[in-house]
């Protein structure tokens, strides 16, 4: 099956056995001592965002740990295609984690059970005598951390780059990365009225509306503008707590990151800085973070940058839909704005990295 089996016994020697064979204990353990030296998450691993550069990577697997209301559908839509077309192998989960935060150990469990499903769709394409394609794998989730999970033998062991019967270092180039992020962002007012919205649509799964209804009680109908002017310690429609949902999602799990985002814990305003922080170095990491605004251009950046999404150049932006709910009110937009100052940041950090790659990729492309 997929994965290490240890503790395998033959003789008096302990194996790893895997899909390929066997591999000695003591392997294991000098395989181990030599990437724990390395440094984490270099280039040979996880792909970084090198604003300085346009050349394409192909990892082995990319992440795309969606933001709510940023795109998804047309990024869904289009990740289906690509598979259909024979581009890339798709794992599509429908959990939706962004309240939970994790511990260390729960962390690289999560990361190894990604690269797990990975595999599984990986050994489905081998099952079937086609060419193996890289896999991207899609979740509402904050940013997981692959960085212990990836240095531990059983992962590399999974992809196949530590071969258990050759000793010494890894064969792997430094110019293959196993794992790329990629994300989309959205100007955060808007996506913020967006969900407000949305959490009542005939497009949601019926029981999460009804927890909707359940949870904003008698003001399930309120708009935007008569939510806000209730009350914020009594009223139940929402736009409690910390709003800076976009910030968790880059932030993760660790330390500060739980000042941020629904579910929040209270937390000192220099925390809460701390946590937006650690957002744009996470962000930094990520081949692209693609804004929803300048759909089209994002979709010809991931054409360049990831070769399994070349057919994204085509893309058009669909006519943008008119919306179905009031417009809020400039009071109420400067209210929601204060609420997610954080994302407001992070947004505007994004946008400078997207400018900046445009940049590089339209001068060596023109």
């Amino acid at each position: 099956g997929i994965g290490a089996n240890v503790g395998a016994s033959r003789g008096h020697q302990t194996l790893i056995c895997g899909m390929g064979g066997c591999a000695p204990l003591l392997l294991l353990a000098l395989l181990c001592a030599w990437v724990r030296g390395k440094p984490m998450e270099n280039a040979s691993v996880v792909n970084g965002s090198r604003l300085d550069s346009c050349l394409p990577v192909s990892p082995h697997l990319i992440v795309y740990n969606r933001v709510p209301k940023c795109a998804s559908s047309s990024m869904l839509a289009l990740l289906g295609r690509l598979e259909q077309d024979g581009e890339l192998s798709w794992v599509h989960s429908k959990e939706y984690t962004n309240r939970v935060w994790w511990s260390d150990d729960e962390e690289v469990k999560v990361a190894k059970h990604i690269m797990h499903r990975a595999m599984l769709a990986r050994e489905s394409q081998r099952a079937k005598k086609r060419e193996v394609l890289p896999v991207v794998y899609d979740q509402h989730m904050r940013y997981v951390d692959f960085s212990h999970a990836l240095y531990s033998l059983e992962a590399r062991y999974l992809f196949g780059e530590i071969p258990p019967t050759l000793p010494g270092p890894s064969p792997i180039p430094p110019t293959t990365p196993l794992l790329a992020y990629i994300n989309v962002v959205r100007e955060p007012v808007d996506r913020t009225v967006s969900s407000y919205y949305y959490a009542l649509s005939d497009n949601r799964r019926k029981e999460k509306v009804q927890d909707a209804l359940n949870r904003r009680g008698p003001e399930s109908n309120l708009t935007v503008d008569e939510c806000l002017a209730l009350p914020e310690e009594t009223r139940r429609c929402g736009f409690r707590g910390d709003g800076n949902l976009m910030t968790a999602f880059f932030c993760g799990h660790r330390g500060a990151c739980r000042c941020v985002g629904p579910g929040s814990q209270p937390c000192s305003e220099d925390e809460r800085r701390r946590a937006l922080l650690l957002a744009k170095e996470h962000m930094e990491k990520y081949t692209l973070v693609g804004l929803q605004s300048r759909l089209e251009d994002t979709m010809e950046l991931f054409s360049l940058l990831l070769p399994p999404f070349g057919q994204m150049a085509d893309f058009k932006a669909p006519r943008e839909r008119r919306t179905r709910y009031p417009t809020p009110t400039a009071w109420a937009r400067d209210q929601i704005t204060a609420w997610v100052a954080l994302d407001v940041e992070l947004y505007q950090f994004a946008v400078t990295l997207f400018e900046q790659r445009m940049a590089t990729c339209l001068k060596r492309f023109s």
